[in-house]
């Protein structure tokens, strides 16, 4: 970090200042000449061209299980299968949760459901950015699919924003080649 000269002569007043009211006049003549040693002043001309920085790459050492309930999960997407599970008060949730949102009870019964389901509400993209899943605009959808009760949030390809409504009907667009991971849902698209 650079101090410039101006920042570092207010400290010193300020500093100077307080150590006046504890203490005696030699006292904080020394301490000031102290201050001085210590801190020198970074010239002008080194703080605007010097700036350090460190290439950082953030890496883990460990691999994490997906678990039973996940695992399930993606272990039915990559062969083509759209997994849920039942929870306590009955409703089937997808993707499925480990522990019942209601009861906080492990959850364990799965239920397979459609590949097709129903918009329940959703929003236009209508100039994606780099980090979304298309180029193209399209709608982020909350998706009802048959046999499920608690909607799921995915993206729904459409060619106009008026193509997509509450109520359209879609079904999933599989990945070419799956691999038991969630882009092997790659979308969906209007019936």
């Amino acid at each position: 970090m650079a101090v410039h000269h101006n920042d570092l002569k207010s400290h010193l007043q300020l500093i100077r200042w307080v150590i006046e009211r504890k203490s005696h006049c030699s006292d904080t003549e020394r301490l000031s000449s102290r201050i001085r040693r210590r801190t020198q002043p970074v010239p002008e001309s080194d703080s605007e061209s010097e700036i350090l920085n460190q290439a950082f790459e953030l890496g883990y050492t460990y691999t994490r299980s997906t678990g039973p309930v996940v695992g399930r999960f993606l272990t039915g997407l990559r062969e083509r299968q759209v997994v849920g599970n039942r929870g306590s008060d009955g409703r089937v949730i997808v993707p499925p949760m480990e522990y019942d949102p209601g009861t906080a009870e492990a959850l364990s019964e799965f239920v397979d459901v459609s590949e097709e389901g129903e918009v329940v509400s959703w929003a236009w993209v209508k100039h994606p950015r780099e980090a979304h899943p298309s180029d193209q605009p399209f709608a982020w959808a909350m998706i009802r699919l048959d046999g499920a009760d608690v909607p799921m949030v995915h993206w729904v390809q459409a060619n106009r924003e008026a193509d997509i409504n509450t109520g359209s009907r879609v079904r999933v667009r599989w990945a070419e080649e799956t691999t038991g991971s969630i882009n092997d849902i790659a979308g969906f698209e209007l019936v």
